[in-house]
């Protein structure tokens, strides 16, 4: 007789309607307000974010239906407009939000000098534009606003840059500039552009140490590396990072194709790009940077070794993260397909590191992982597509879904798939639990650590993201609150004990206060679903009152529905397989877990 037991512990709560009853710690901050924040973690896309000041102030974007889109703010709970630059329905469209000591910068877009470079202390006094850097209506559009020493750095166009550009003569650029948050001190330091559209998550500009990285183009060099110190003097091309001979086009080279760009530790700069070396072409391959020509080189590993149809191939270096001395990263090696890799920015220090995708034993799946990585406690945390083997010799496939890795094993290679070292799916963790069980993706994302927690936004049942918590680093993750629809919260953002966070379904503020919440002194409720083969009898064990149970195909298909009357009951018509059972109880806790039948 094969008996399967799962013991699930969870403090889900389900609400009908619109108004909702939120857990302990919990409460909606913004009322009518629409916040305007963009659902994206990549930096350089992510034209609308939510900042937080030195006195624990936040500011953002949103809306009233008598504003259109303005700045405003939160601040001990409270929200207020900050100013209504335009006056009436249409709104200023405040973008890149940047804190630099007690201000923000940003742009907004006014009738009289379109779009340009503002700044905020917080009042409406204080509210200004800095500088019509394109004189008239036409729009400056700055963009990569970041926080250099104190000054803001920022590329923008003005009547130099539309009538002299660098890469082609018919297409306007946009320059780079810097700003003291006065007009003065708002000026153009070098008439180079930089390449829009990257992929990278950590914005067009890096300050690393005492220079600041970014891609430019140069006239003899085409794409490569540049650094500033903040002035004209001080910012020049660093190398031609990718000196393969142009074919044809205005450049005697071609173009790096820089990405990924990171600040590892503030000594040096890891980045992806074209790679050519000794007359060969070795294609996307990883390098590293400390400002300097001597100490800007291919970390000397042909990481993704080979050709594809007698094209090198690449290596798709991306989401770097240091942590002791490495970079951990994901890219295709040749054989694993895209995987873990580590580098101690040696050529014999880089590596890959463990398959995490190894699905129906084929080494070169990829698992795109790790995505979004987060350091918490020494461990970090992760979105990958995988497969695994745990317990021992037990084959299992998870989808997107949450990784951990434990920094102590310092980035070397398991030498077994035991699931107990390398990358570990969360299941590996909590005995079989898992957040949306089968071959299903949670698609977690937007970690972030508060009151001695981590929370993310997970999914646990076809389009239904939600907020969830760790309280450990072995914890088993549960669902904080089960909200309208599918809320998919983002920008989770801490300050202090208080976690605030923003749902795509009411565009609302939220704040909870992680300290003061029930999480912290909820007992698990707890409920045994046994089944056994022999008789085809699934079990509901527990001190629970239930109200329903439910069966679905892994596929999300809905087989069987019960009411909660009874502790056991007869599954013998329904065909063989996986099934999803979800349990409500009276008090409506969900109950999440999968038998094979």
């Amino acid at each position: 007789m094969k008996k399967i037991y799962f013991v699930l512990c969870c403090a889900f709560l389900l609400n009908a309607g619109f108004v909702q009853a939120l857990p302990d710690g919990m409460s909606l901050v913004s009322d009518s307000l629409t916040l305007s924040t963009a659902d994206e973690i990549n930096h350089a896309k992510c034209t609308k974010p939510i900042v937080v000041l030195p006195d624990n102030t936040l500011v953002f974007t949103a809306s009233y239906a008598s504003t259109g889109d303005e700045l405003f703010k939160c601040k001990n709970g409270v929200v207020s407009l900050i100013k209504d630059i335009v006056p009436g329905s249409t709104g200023s469209d405040p973008k890149y939000l940047t804190v630099i000591g007690s201000k923000v910068y940003f742009t907004a877009n006014t009738a009289d000098a379109g779009a340009e470079l503002w700044v905020t202390d917080g009042t409406a006094e204080g509210t200004h534009i800095i500088k019509d850097i394109y004189p008239g209506t036409t729009s400056s559009s700055p963009f990569g606003l970041t926080n250099f020493k104190g000054k803001l750095l920022f590329f923008a166009k003005d009547e130099d840059s539309e009538l002299n550009p660098v890469i082609d003569a018919s297409t306007p650029e946009s320059w780079l500039w810097v700003s003291d948050g006065t007009a003065d001190g708002t000026v153009r330091i070098a008439d180079v552009p930089t390449r829009t559209g990257i992929d990278g998550n950590f914005g067009y500009i890096i300050p690393c140490g005492n220079k600041a990285f970014f891609i430019g183009y140069h006239k003899d060099y085409n794409e490569t590396l540049f650094t500033t110190d903040g002035t004209a003097a001080g910012t020049a091309v660093v190398t031609d990072v990718y000196p393969k001979p142009a074919e044809s086009g205005n450049f005697k080279t071609q173009a790096a194709t820089i990405d990924w760009m990171y600040n590892c530790n503030d000594e040096r700069v890891i980045f992806r790009a074209n790679t050519y070396s000794g007359g060969k072409d070795y294609g996307s391959e990883i390098w590293t940077s400390d400002g300097t020509a001597a100490g800007t080189k291919w970390i000397g590993v042909d990481y993704a070794a080979g050709e594809s149809d007698g094209v090198a191939k690449n290596t798709e270096f991306a989401f770097p993260i240091y942590y002791g001395g490495k970079c951990y990263f994901r890219a295709k090696d040749g054989v694993h397909g895209c995987e873990p890799g580590v580098t101690d920015f040696t050529a014999e220090g880089t590596h890959y590191v463990c398959d995490i995708n190894f699905w129906n034993n084929d080494p070169s799946c990829d698992s795109w992982g790790p995505e979004f990585p987060y350091i918490w406690k020494g461990y970090m945390f992760c979105q990958a597509n995988g497969s695994y083997y745990y317990p021992a010799d037990t084959y299992h496939d998870s989808g997107y879904c949450l990784w951990r890795y434990n920094l102590a094993e310092n980035g070397v290679t398991p030498t077994t798939s035991n699931g107990l070292t390398g990358f570990q799916y969360q299941s590996n963790w909590t005995n079989g639990v898992e957040i949306y069980a089968g071959n299903n993706s949670d698609n977690p994302k937007w970690f972030c650590a508060c009151g001695d927690k981590l929370f993310f936004h997970a999914t646990d049942q076809s389009s239904n993201s939600e907020l969830w918590v760790m309280d450990s680093v072995n914890a088993t993750p549960r669902k904080v609150v089960d909200m309208e629809g599918n809320t998919a919260p983002y920008f989770m953002t801490a300050v202090g004990n208080d976690l605030y966070f923003v749902t795509t379904t009411t565009k609302a503020l939220y704040k909870y206060s992680v300290a003061t919440s029930s999480l912290n002194s909820i007992a698990d409720n707890k409920l045994q679903i046994v089944y056994t083969n022999n008789d085809s009898k699934l079990t509901l064990k527990g001190n629970v009152s239930v109200a329903s149970v439910s069966l679905f195909t892994i596929a999300g298909t809905s087989r069987a529905a019960f009411n909660g009357n009874q502790t056991s009951y007869n599954l013998s018509g329904l065909p063989a397989g996986m099934y999803l059972v979800r349990v409500v109880d009276k008090n409506g806790l969900v109950y999440t877990s999968k038998i094979i039948r």
